[in-house]
């Protein structure tokens, strides 16, 4: 699989974004550490991932059915919505493992297709920079439940 890096522009344009967005509200309401880094840092990438998701809701789920191990047999899956801290961080932890899992079967398999990440707003390319993407959302969920116990 060859991709040009003119691909990923949309992705790393984004991030920066949530990057800079969050170190500026972590800032702003003087962050006391990493899990206030980690809670606004996940807070501004599902909040501008998630709006690009609401543009075209039905791309999004059409696109995240074609690798979601879940999604591909249910649609409901895909329309999940935002619940409280504690449920978000393990329902987080499940669908982003999941959704690493799937994301790793598809290029292992050599599949190519685009990544669902930014809905169908932006076309990326699904690579292990996906698979990073969910796992490192998990691992912040995983690390965030720990410190809530």
């Amino acid at each position: 699989m060859k991709y040009k890096a003119e691909e990923f522009l949309p992705l790393l344009g984004i991030l920066a974004f949530v990057f800079f967005l969050s170190f500026g509200v972590y800032k702003y309401q003087n962050g006391a550490g990493w899990y206030d880094g980690m809670r606004i840092f996940m807070g501004c990438f599902f909040l501008i991932f998630g709006l690009c998701k609401i543009y075209n809701l039905h791309g999004f789920v059409d696109a995240y059915q074609m690798y979601d191990l879940i999604a591909e047999r249910s649609q409901l899956y895909a329309y999940l919505m935002n619940w409280y801290p504690f449920a978000t961080n393990i329902i987080t932890l499940i669908i982003s493992t999941v959704s690493a899992v799937g994301v790793l079967k598809s290029i292992t398999a050599g599949r190519e297709i685009m990544c669902a990440c930014l809905g169908a707003v932006f076309h990326v390319p699904m690579t292990w920079v996906s698979f990073l993407e969910d796992a490192v959302m998990a691992i912040m969920a995983a690390i965030m439940l720990t410190w809530t116990l």
